[in-house]
């Protein structure tokens, strides 16, 4: 009769242990459920915010297009005529000029000095031809 007793309390302990084992799975596997819909939130938000910056970035460089081909279109004045040529000319055949001194003389840089580029998170402007310096910041203010 001892032995039937002693077998039981056995069983007993087993089963102790595995509703404990059993429990612990169960929180954990709560908790890794959570923490997946969390990431999952987080993985939604960023996908927003690059989507909308890539808009912004789309609708930016439309505008840009747009402003280079109206440029493109208007004829120059004979003056202007003649320092494009020449500008053309450099640029085909650069001297020692640096290429930034022949890129600030370029009608269409001047278009860019006029026209500025906005965070679209934190709306901070950057002048269009700081472009990747708005870049920098983009990555940095989305994280």
């Amino acid at each position: 009769m001892a032995s039937f007793k002693c077998k039981g309390y056995y069983k007993k302990k087993q089963a102790s242990k595995l509703g404990m084992v059993d429990s612990g799975l169960r929180k954990e596997n709560a908790l890794l459920k959570k923490t997946m819909a969390d990431m999952t939130c987080q993985q939604s938000e960023h996908n927003k915010l690059v989507g909308g910056f890539l808009s912004a970035e789309a609708a930016w460089l439309e505008t840009f297009k747009q402003l280079v081909t109206k440029d493109e279109k208007c004829p120059l004045p004979p003056e202007q005529r003649d320092e494009q040529d020449q500008i053309s000319c450099e640029v085909a055949h650069p001297h020692s000029v640096p290429s930034g001194d022949v890129l600030t003389s370029s009608p269409h840089t001047s278009l860019l000095n006029g026209s500025f580029l906005e965070c679209p998170s934190c709306q901070a402007e950057y002048p269009a031809s700081h472009y990747r310096e708005l870049m920098n910041h983009v990555e940095i203010c989305l994280d």
